[in-house]
């Protein structure tokens, strides 16, 4: 019996030992995982040993009983030994278990921080696409705002393009007492356009002026902005009645006129310094109705708006008036300040 002692304690040290060096050695991780199994093999080689013993009976001789007890006492220590390793190891894992518990309890919370964190991240960001756009949409504006005006010499030749064959007509250009140096440049510009394209003021003196304080058209910056510029016209109306006397002559001399049925009648309006009075042409045995004008005026009010829409199309857009404050048959374009 004494000599068996120094080899239990033995044993029991190099476990010890071994249990140590892994402790030591190894991850934390790898360790309890090597501690639960081989707790878990002495467990299973108990239970199997002692099922075998179990089955198979120890025999008559105290020989052979003294060894069946000798197996059976060790399978039980496997056993007890192996359930003892459970033991610690299931302390670990609660222990660890509760570690993990918190550390996710933890992490949930961290995550939940940085979710509101990067949601308010993505409002400032937006915010600050948003102040962004509106900052760029003020500098587009203030700088378009900043920007002279002016007629490239693209728009020019195609404001020619489209009054060539209208009434040439003088159109003055004015602008408001004091203007600004970009108005006076504007309105300079409209002025070489306009002669360039036949619109010429035949009294130099009178192509391009300003307006007294008491005739200004000016935006003040209250209410709608007026447009860039204005179209301003004085026309003198023909004071003659046209004669049709003869014309009426003419237009019976067709026997569709004679018996009252329909005749497909044509009209043109003349500009001539006689008489006003009308006439009939025959075109194809239709008959045309002439009527002449003294005054030009309904020729250039016609020729005006068209010089109005033709600087529409080039990208200028204006109004249209008519005031007695200027000339009778003047007409004139206003240009309003930015």
């Amino acid at each position: 019996m004494r000599s068996k002692i120094p080899k239990i304690i033995s044993g029991i040290l190099a476990i010890m030992l071994i249990v140590w060096l892994g402790y030591a050695l190894l991850p934390p991780a790898r360790f309890w995982i090597a501690f639960e199994f081989v707790s878990a093999m002495l467990v299973a080689v108990g239970c199997v040993g002692e099922l075998y013993l179990f089955h198979l009976p120890s025999g008559r001789l105290k020989r052979e009983k003294e060894k069946h007890h000798h197996l059976e006492s060790r399978f039980i220590l496997a056993v007890a030994v192996g359930v003892t390793m459970e033991l610690f190891a299931l302390s670990h894992a609660i222990s660890e278990a509760t570690r993990l518990e918190q550390g996710i309890a933890s992490a949930n919370e961290r995550a939940g921080i940085a979710e509101q964190k990067a949601g308010e991240a993505n409002e400032r960001a937006a915010n600050t696409e948003s102040n962004n756009l509106v900052l760029q949409a003020k500098v587009l504006e203030l700088e378009a705002k900043s920007r002279w005006r002016t007629i490239t010499p693209e728009k020019e030749k195609a404001f020619i393009e489209l009054t060539k064959n209208n009434l040439k007509l003088p159109i003055r250009v004015r602008m408001g007492n004091s203007s600004s140096a970009e108005v006076q440049s504007f309105a300079a510009r409209i002025r070489a356009v306009l002669d360039k394209a036949g619109f010429v003021e035949t009294n130099a003196d009178q192509a391009i002026e300003e307006w007294p304080p008491e005739l200004n058209m000016l935006w003040t910056g209250v209410g709608p902005e007026l447009p860039p510029i204005i179209f301003v016209s004085n026309p003198a109306m023909p004071g003659k009645i046209v004669d049709l006397r003869n014309a009426q002559k003419q237009l019976k001399s067709y026997a569709s006129y004679a018996t009252n049925t329909f005749v497909k009648t044509e009209f043109a309006f003349v500009n001539d310094d006689s008489n006003p009075e009308a006439y009939v042409t025959d075109e194809n045995g239709s008959p045309i109705l002439h009527i002449k004008f003294t005054d030009r005026a309904p020729f250039q009010i016609t020729a005006f708006i068209a010089a109005q829409n033709a600087f529409g199309a080039i990208g200028i857009p204006s109004g249209y008036v008519t005031i007695t404050n200027i000339p009778i048959g003047a007409f004139e374009i206003f240009v309003n300040p930015k």
